[in-house]
This record gives structure tokens, sequence and C-alpha cells, in this order.
């Protein structure tokens, strides 16, 4: 089973989390990184560190960022290459469910598959 690490600013990770298991209910194999403003890059380095250590598997690590370009995102794709990460920005609900609900399957599959959600999932009403 593929592991999940979700990275992002503040509380929005562990209350994303949250509402993926009050729909699914408890997750496992699942880490939260949350970066705050009061904290450094180290920080986050080994926080994010001590979360991939925790899930390491044979099946691979999916790695989901709340956005490009922030501290969180930035810190995992320096250590993406070392721990063979898979790494996709731009976290929102239906892609962490997504990726729970398909992450038996191989961790590039899943990838692909967690992506095509988050892109299907913006959907303009009128």
């Amino acid at each position: 089973m593929v592991g999940l690490i979700i990275v992002g600013h503040g509380d929005f990770p562990r209350i994303l989390v949250n509402s993926a298991e009050e729909i699914l209910g408890p997750i496992e194999r699942l880490k939260v990184v949350s970066f705050y403003s009061e904290g450094s890059k180290n920080s986050c380095r080994i926080d994010l560190r001590r979360a991939i250590k925790n899930l390491e598997s044979p099946d691979g690590i999916l790695l989901l960022a709340d956005m490009f370009g922030g501290t969180p995102c930035n810190v995992s794709v320096s250590l993406q290459k070392a721990f063979h990460l898979k790494i996709i920005t731009g976290l929102n609900l239906p892609m962490l469910l997504e990726a729970v609900l398909h992450r038996g399957k191989e961790v590039g599959k899943l990838t692909k598959i967690v992506k095509e959600s988050a892109i299907k999932s913006i959907i303009e009403t009128w």
C-alpha cells in the first residue's frame, strides 16, 4: 500500500485529513506535516524526514502539497530524489479521497489517478 504524506501551511493539512476521515473513516499509513510561520525550513525538513521514515514502503510514497512554490512544497521537492517521492501540488479534498481509495495501485498509476481527479473536481457552476 502506497504511503501518503499531506503537507501544507498551518492547520490546513490536518483539517483536510479530518474531513476525509469524516467521509471514509480512519486512514492508515498517512502522515501530516504542517508548516507554521514561526517555524523554519529546517524544522519542516526534520518533520518531513520523520514522516517519510515512518512510512517507508516498497510500494512508495505519494506526497500531496497544498501549493506549488510554498515552503512545505519546496522542502518536499528538495527531498524528492533522495526518497523517491511522487509529489502533487494543489491539494484539495477530492484528490485526497481518490488517493486513499486507490492507494493499492502502483504509485505511478496512483499519481495519475489523483492528478486527474483533482483537475476534474474544479467545476464552475452558474
